[in-house]
């Protein structure tokens, strides 16, 4: 268990970089159905 506590720990110090670059095209995503949902030929 504690290993898994280090492997999360170490995972929010540098993997926040990593998280961003994870959600990336998530965010893109939500961004391109955002702006096809809200343009008036939808």
């Amino acid at each position: 268990m504690g290993s898994v506590k280090n492997l999360l720990d170490a995972n929010n110090a540098g993997g926040g970089l990593l998280g961003m670059i994870k959600l990336l095209p998530l965010m893109n995503s939500i961004m391109a159905i955002d702006a096809i949902s809200s343009s008036p030929s939808a």
